[in-house]
């Protein structure tokens, strides 16, 4: 895909223990070949924290908002912002995609 599209940048959100044990291996092995593949490609590359980008979007965190709200609410933030209606894993790499430009500003 890295060769097909040639990106400027990658942005990663960074992984979080939410499941098992064996899944956050799965997603730190994936994080670091992504990783690596992007260094030895040249391309720019951001890991980004969840609470990073979405503070950025106003979208609500903290105790008492749960994922499944903040995965609909970043939804309805991609709608409003972009007419795009997309399922949630699209949203939030939009939303890091946005965050990464944005802070590309600065």
């Amino acid at each position: 895909m890295v060769a097909d599209e040639k990106p400027d940048v990658i942005g990663l959100e960074d992984i979080q223990q939410q499941g098992g044990v064996k899944t956050f291996q799965v997603l730190a092995n994936l994080q670091g070949v992504i990783s690596f593949i992007a260094y030895k490609n040249g391309i720019e590359y951001h890991i980004v924290r969840p609470t990073e980008w979405r503070a950025e979007h106003c979208i609500k965190q903290g105790r008492g908002i749960k994922r499944k709200q903040q995965k609909i609410d970043t939804q309805l933030w991609v709608r409003e912002q972009f007419g795009i209606e997309c399922d949630e894993d699209s949203a939030d790499a939009i939303g890091i995609g946005w965050y990464l430009y944005k802070i590309s500003e600065r």
